[in-house]
């Protein structure tokens, strides 16, 4: 089965620019040349796909990232 991310990676191969939402920052890294890390709407750190790539804790941190305060808006 071929799955939405090979689509995606096919489309981007082509030289199309894509612009993607997604929770899950191994798979998002793996199209990724940008990587903008949003909680809460807000932007809280800028990598490039290389780095969320080549460094797991950073992935890691990424996909987890919270604010300290979750009960204000």
């Amino acid at each position: 089965a071929f799955s939405l991310f090979e689509t995606l990676a096919g489309i981007a191969a082509s030289g199309t620019t894509l612009l993607l939402a997604e929770q899950n920052v191994r798979l998002a890294a793996s199209l990724a040349s940008h990587a903008l890390i949003l909680d809460r709407g807000r932007i809280t750190a800028r990598h490039s796909g290389d780095a969320l790539r080549a460094d797991p804790a950073l992935a890691q941190s990424a996909g987890t990232a919270q604010s300290a305060d979750r009960s204000s808006p």
